[in-house]
């Protein structure tokens, strides 16, 4: 998409004409990123027609230490802009340029883009998002790509209460894979997958909360299972920067998990190539999902900070933003229609418990056994002797006999659920728990109680 006069100073205006003189002349300039509001380090900036090019520093500068007199065409080039699907405009520099002036260019603002591209829906109010969906294993666009972004509007009922609607928007890419989402909300919480054929990613959280372009790069690879070649390593840090032991790494939809080791590093092998989230969680910290793009080429790696969860003690706003929270993960139309057992936190707290298993044990259909000083827990009177844990939406599984007790403590627990191998609902069924006694725990981390 080729942006005009709008989002620089001018338009072509023609061939670059060089005087034949003997002086030179120095000639600065920045370039911003309107969209970040921050300087475009590394972009790349020539004049058209000859061999000059300079490259901004971190703050956005660059500098042209001798140019001859002239008019040139000023060309901008940024691996963001390729993102965007997005051209700048050249601009016309005269050299020499007057005492004291600099070069500027810019990226459009969020809002300039937004009435660009989607005109029908600029209201002031609405993001879009965009973005590429690419072969995993050989960066290839790919066309004909399904995304999909759903979210929940809320609103204020007089007679209702608290009216919640899911919302869900389907798009295709084009021929060199990019896509376009117009008309959503300002302010959003969301989740969106790519998919081709019965091949699918990870559902990738999009946020915003102003008027934004917001962009979301998907790889997919053909095939991809619960297993394949591709690796992912890394290492978890608390808040003071130490490495932190014990933290539990698992890529939701495969069997990989492990726990972090002394030096907080772990490496997760065996995973299926595309775009997957690796889940990092440790009881008392704020739960992260990190969306990586895997491939068999190279073992991805990063480095990530796990924040104190700190809850909020301002008990009615708590209780208004717990219900609406619980209502968003599906726990009281679940339990509204009675097929599970419920605890709440509050009706959790009620027996004091130290473990999780001191919970369970007093649900229907759980027993418990001692296994080498730990607790095990085993289904009862079930056909299948297997029993399944689903913490915040994401199937766990223990390393070791006995884990599930370490994996969250009693005090963290918002809301609980447990399910006969009969009776495990759509949304839990995917884990593959047909046939499995499923208890599925919602962490305060999860079901936020404050802003």
């Amino acid at each position: 998409m080729k942006f005009g006069p709008c989002w620089v100073a001018a338009m072509l205006l023609g061939p670059v004409v060089v005087q034949s003189q003997t002086s030179h002349h120095a000639v600065t300039g920045v370039v911003l990123d309107s969209l970040r509001a921050r300087p475009l380090a590394g972009a790349e900036i020539i004049l058209e027609g000859t061999a000059h090019s300079a490259t901004a520093d971190s703050l956005g500068r660059f500098t042209f230490d001798a140019l001859p007199p002239g008019t040139y065409r000023v060309g901008l080039f940024h691996p963001y802009l390729d993102s965007l699907s997005l051209s700048v405009g050249a601009r016309i520099l005269q050299v020499p340029m007057e005492t004291g002036k600099a070069v500027v260019l810019a990226i459009p603002s969020a809002a300039t883009i937004i009435r660009a591209i989607c005109p029908l829906n600029d209201d002031g109010a609405s993001s879009i998002l965009m973005g590429t969906v690419l072969d995993a294993e050989t960066d290839a666009p790919i066309h004909g790509a399904e995304i999909s972004i759903a979210w929940v509007n809320y609103k204020a009922d007089g007679k209702e209460g608290l009216v919640r609607t899911p919302r869900t928007i389907l798009t295709t890419t084009d021929s060199v894979g990019a896509y376009i989402v117009c008309g959503i909300p300002a302010e959003l919480q969301a989740l969106a997958t790519a998919s081709r054929g019965g091949d699918t990613t990870a559902q990738v959280s999009v946020s915003s909360n102003r008027p934004d372009v917001v962009l979301r790069t998907f790889t997919l690879a053909t095939g991809a299972g619960q297993s394949g070649k591709a690796g992912v390593s890394g290492i978890v840090r608390g808040p003071s920067g130490d490495p932190m032991q014990g933290v539990r790494v698992s890529v939701p939809g495969t069997r990989e998990a492990m726990n972090s080791g002394g030096d907080g590093r772990f490496t997760l092998k065996d995973l299926p190539s595309g775009t997957r989230n690796v889940s990092i969680r440790r009881v008392g910290y704020v739960p992260l999902e990190i969306p990586v793009h895997l491939t068999s080429r190279v073992a991805r790696h990063f480095e990530v900070v796990l924040e104190k969860y700190v809850p909020v003690l301002d008990t009615m706003f708590i209780r208004g933003r717990r219900t609406r929270a619980l209502a968003d993960v599906g726990f009281n139309k679940r339990r509204a229609g009675g097929i599970g057992q419920y605890r709440t936190g509050a009706d959790i707290q009620k027996t004091n418990p130290r473990y999780l298993s001191d919970i369970l044990i007093t649900m229907r259909g759980i027993g418990v056994e001692d296994t080498e000083g730990k607790r095990v827990l085993r289904p009862i009177r079930e056909a299948s002797a297997c029993l399944r844990m689903v913490i915040d939406g994401v199937q766990w599984e223990e390393i070791n006999p006995g884990d599930f007790d370490q994996m969250v403590s009693p005090a963290d627990i918002a809301a609980l659920e447990v399910y006969s191998g009969a009776s495990v609902p759509p949304e839990f069924e995917r884990f593959g728990n047909r046939g499995c006694l499923t208890v599925v725990v919602w962490t305060r981390g999860r079901v936020r109680e404050g802003p």
